[in-house]
């Protein structure tokens, strides 16, 4: 009888708790999400990525970029851009770029003269937001 009270006992408590297996996870602090980020792509598409195309006059293109973050709330960006004209590479540059952003959970703000940038975490991807007015929004999505 003990045995089959217990077998009883055992089922209710499972079923009570079907439904809640969900956890929520704390959200990761600074010094989680600090670290070196490779640009994956560029609004869906793979790089290299081209920003601009004027047809046989040339392209503008992404070709490399990665970000780096670090625990003080502050992101650099290195990004490798070239110009390729008839599928010749003409000029090939890289640019850094800095934020500093302010930290709320997962996700983070900066405002400037050129814009927002708004950007998120999600384990080992991050992915940021660029709203520059007059330009198209860009989202990047960058991994580690």
């Amino acid at each position: 009888m003990k045995h089959a009270l217990f077998i009883a006992f055992a089922t209710a408590s499972l079923l009570a708790c079907k439904g809640n297996d969900s956890v929520t996870a704390p959200a990761p602090t600074a010094d989680v999400i600090a670290g070196l980020y490779d640009l994956k792509t560029v609004n869906g598409s793979a790089l290299p990525y081209t920003v601009l195309d004027q047809g046989p006059s040339g392209k503008l293109q992404v070709r490399v970029a990665s970000l780096t973050i670090n625990s003080a709330g502050v992101a650099t960006s290195s990004t490798t851009t070239r110009l390729v004209l008839n599928l010749v590479t003409l000029s090939e540059q890289t640019d850094s770029k800095q934020l500093t952003f302010a930290w709320n959970g997962t996700k983070w703000a900066t405002a400037n003269a050129s814009g927002t940038t708004t950007g998120s975490v999600s384990g080992t991807t991050v992915t940021i937001v660029d709203n520059t007015p007059g330009s198209p929004q860009l989202t990047f999505v960058y991994s580690r």
